[in-house]
């Protein structure tokens, strides 16, 4: 069967015997966490479950007509096991190997039981693994549980300060996990985040250290962003439906901390708009809620001092821009020195007459008018210099004639 990523040979079960032998192993084994593995070894339980084909054997073995190979994974298919083979020296037009699907039948019984002592010896190995690192996550999530409880209990002890920073210490220790957790630990991971975020945010406010209280509520807040763009089909959304946390426990009581925490910070810092968006969108997730009755009635309080807030800046910003424009009326437009007015002799030469001027010039007549008389004064300094320049050159010409 051919496809555009792959070339499929399969060898039927005829009862021919296809001639395999084990080789060393190429490379060490690979597989994909699962949560609960199983294996089993004559009957015996591991304590884990590993299912079939997740992980690879990474072993090589010679398949005759086709070369050698390496099993990549194997399933269990109603009575048969198919082993999947890469083939090494097979390459198809696009550079990929085809892959050589061989069942267990069609094994002699000698190698079918040295592929089922190495894959039971690998299934020992990865059950290992993985319960190890069951046992490295419960002893660190447990230390980050009891961190947050004993913060819970400075807090009611008005500590709150040492409470913030049990909620802290509870959030590090968290950082200590490996990135590669099953959807179930996951799910308990980010309750955990969840929790201490808000409840910092929470002993930021009652501190009125109101910035750090944005920064551990919006760290919640994009938490449960995340987790609701899961819902309903991601793996780590059903984890949480299985550990009982519900819909309406995230949107209700996460995300309504988390607003609620971050209306209250922007109202200590007096932006009552960033307030009023942020309790407002707090209120629409539970005002419905008849059991939420005491929550609703606390939003609308700090939602009605975030409204009057707003209005008394509002009020505030327009009165100062009131005295700006009322004192720009009192100053005058221009700061000119009144200059006596310029004087020009009769036919008579006998007495200066002053020009021509309005009695009772507008304010705009006596800007243009103060505006001409500064023209005028620089035209009367450029035309001196322009005779003095000109009866020097003549007083040099009359001289060369001579």
């Amino acid at each position: 069967i051919e496809s555009p990523s792959e070339t499929i040979v399969t060898v039927a079960a005829s009862g021919e015997t296809l001639a395999a032998e084990i080789a060393p192993a190429a490379t060490d084994f690979e597989h994909s966490d699962i949560a609960e593995i199983t294996a089993t070894d004559s009957n015996k339980k591991l304590g884990v479950t590993i299912s079939m084909g997740k992980y690879s054997l990474q072993q090589t073995v010679n398949c005759g007509p086709f070369g050698t190979g390496i099993i990549k994974e194997f399933r269990d298919i109603e009575s048969d096991r198919i082993y999947s083979v890469e083939l090494n020296n097979w390459k198809l037009a696009t550079g990929i190997s085809p892959i050589l699907y061989v069942t267990e039948t069609t094994l002699s019984a000698n190698e079918a039981n040295k592929i089922k002592q190495l894959r039971i010896a690998k299934e020992k190995q990865i059950a290992a693994e993985i319960l190890k690192k069951e046992k490295i996550f419960t002893e660190c999530f447990t230390k980050s549980v009891v961190a947050r409880n004993e913060a819970s209990e400075l807090f009611k002890k008005s500590e709150i300060a040492a409470a913030r920073d049990g909620y802290l210490k509870s959030l590090n220790i968290l950082k200590m996990l490996s990135s590669d957790l099953t959807p179930e630990q996951r799910a308990r991971v980010i309750e955990q985040n969840i929790l201490c975020h808000n409840n910092m945010a929470i002993c930021s406010n009652r501190l009125e250290k109101f910035v750090d209280s944005i920064e551990s509520a919006k760290s919640a807040l994009l938490i449960v962003t995340a987790l609701e763009s899961a819902v309903p089909n991601g793996e780590v959304w059903a984890a949480c439906q299985a550990q009982g946390i519900t819909l309406d426990k995230v949107r209700k009581d996460w995300k309504k901390k988390s607003l609620f925490a971050l209306g209250k910070a922007e109202l200590g810092r007096h932006n009552p708009t960033e307030a009023e968006e942020y309790l407002e969108a707090a209120l629409q997730l539970i005002k419905d809620d008849q059991l939420l009755a005491a929550g609703v009635k606390e939003l609308k309080v700090l939602l009605s001092k975030a409204k009057q807030q707003k209005a008394i800046e509002a009020k505030r910003e327009m009165s100062t821009w009131a005295k700006a424009f009322r004192k720009n009326e009192m100053e005058p437009e221009d700061d000119v020195t009144p200059q006596p007015s310029p004087t020009r002799p009769n036919k008579d030469n006998k007495k200066l007459d002053t020009l021509p001027s309005d009695k009772s010039p507008t304010p705009t007549n006596v800007v243009s008018t103060t505006n001409h008389w500064k023209w005028s004064s620089t035209s009367i300094w450029l035309g001196l210099g322009l005779v003095a320049a000109t009866s020097v050159s003549l007083f040099l010409l009359r001289k060369r004639f001579k």
